[in-house]
C-alpha cells in the first residue's frame, strides 16, 4: 500500500495535516482505495462507556475519523479499517510510543471506527481511540512501514 497527497513531504516522509484535511490511500497498481480526514484531535475526551476505566498510560487521545471508500474497495482483498494499530505517537519528550492501541474502553462501543473491512463506495465515521503517556506531541499515521505517512500535532 502506497499513500498520494499533493502536499510536499517533511524529512521524515510524512506530510503534516490540520485536522479536517482529506487525503487518500492508494494500493499497488494505482488503484485509489479510501480517502480519509482525522476531523478534530481531543485529548483526555470524557469516557461515558458504562464500565469506562482510566487510560492505562496516562490520556486518552481520541481520533474523530471519516472514512470514504472508492468502487475498488474489496473485502476479499483485505481492505482493513484504520485501527489505533496504525498510530504512533511521539511525546514533547521527543520519545515514539508505537504501542498505542487502548485496551479499555472509553466510549460506547457504537462511537468507535469499525473493525470490520471497508465496502465499497461506503462512508464510515467514528473514534479511533488511542492510550498514550503524552498529552501533547504528533501524532503519525502510517499504513505502511515503507511508505510515507501523516502527522498531526496535538
Amino acid at each position: 500500500m502506497t499513500v498520494f497527497e499533493g502536499l510536499p513531504k517533511p524529512p521524515q516522509g510524512s506530510v503534516v495535516l490540520a485536522p479536517g484535511r482529506v487525503v487518500g490511500v492508494v494500493q499497488g497498481g494505482g488503484k485509489a482505495m479510501y480517502s480519509f480526514a482525522v476531523e478534530s484531535v481531543v485529548v483526555d475526551p470524557k469516557c461515558t462507556a458504562t464500565y469506562a476505566a482510566a487510560a492505562e498510560r496516562g490520556h486518552y487521545v481520541a481520533l474523530a475519523v471519516v472514512v470514504r471508500t472508492t468502487a475498488d474497495v474489496s473485502p476479499a482483498e483485505g481492505t482493513a479499517p484504520i485501527t489505533a494499530y496504525d498510530f504512533a505517537v511521539t511525546g514533547v519528550d521527543g520519545v515514539t510510543e508505537t504501542q498505542v492501541s487502548s485496551t479499555f474502553m472509553c466510549l460506547p462501543e457504537a462511537e468507535y471506527h469499525t473493525t470490520e473491512p471497508y465496502l465499497p463506495s461506503a462512508q464510515y465515521g467514528g473514534v479511533v481511540m488511542l492510550d498514550t503517556k503524552s498529552a501533547h506531541g504528533v501524532i503519525e499515521f502510517r499504513p505502511d512501514v515503507t511508505a510515507a505517512g501523516w502527522e498531526w500535532a496535538f
